[in-house]
């Protein structure tokens, strides 16, 4: 049984980029995944990058606009010439210490100690352009009064609230109300459970 879903986001439309590959970029940690607001994170040597790739560029402006307001006190000033060598919408920060940059609904905060600007060219350059849609949201199914939290193909899955079985898989004996995936590209698709443990749907 599968159960009905209150709210999902899982919309793409326009010229976007597809995302940023969670692995495979030179320098970079392995990836840690954070919410969906926020996307997801990794070190590299003298500091650390966040990466978000939003749903539509208004999420992206969103995102830069929320570590603008957190970083104020660092004073990440437009650098019109970054945005440029970054091939980017905007950008700010002096391109030492700090970076901040979106193209399109891809936005990037790169903190570090030596060159903040290194790091950010470098996730610049592995932006994907794909004909691939958003994935769709994971889905919570139930079966033998435990609950299964299938996600195909994803990179990370998350769960706020329920009751993890002691069973080795994503099983939970009381479900989670919201459950989170993402891809390779570090695009995060979710799904809130609408009812209650009894109120579900036959497949």
């Amino acid at each position: 049984m599968l159960f009905p879903l209150l709210l999902c986001a899982s919309s793409w439309a326009g010229p976007l980029h597809t995302g940023v590959p969670v692995n495979g970029i030179d320098g970079l940690g392995a990836p840690r995944f954070q919410t969906v607001d926020t996307g997801w994170m990794a070190t590299v040597p003298g500091g650390f990058i966040r990466v978000y790739v939003g749903p539509t560029t208004s999420d992206a402006e969103r995102w830069i606009r929320e570590r603008l307001d957190a970083l104020e006190a660092f004073n990440p000033t437009p650098n019109p010439l970054l945005a440029e060598e970054l091939s980017s919408v905007e950008a700010h920060g002096d391109g030492k210490h700090l970076v901040l940059f979106r193209t399109e609904n891809v936005a990037l905060c790169s903190r570090n100690s030596v060159d903040a600007k290194r790091w950010a060219a470098q996730v610049r350059g592995a932006v994907v352009d794909l004909d691939i849609p958003w994935p769709t949201p994971p889905a919570l199914i139930s079966s033998e009064g435990r609950w299964h939290l299938s996600a195909p193909g994803a990179a990370h899955v998350a769960f706020v609230g329920g009751t993890p079985s002691a069973e080795p898989a994503l099983t939970f004996d009381d479900p989670p109300y919201r459950v989170i995936s993402w891809d390779g590209w570090g695009r995060a698709a979710w799904a809130e459970v609408a009812g209650p443990p009894t109120d579900v749907i036959p497949q």
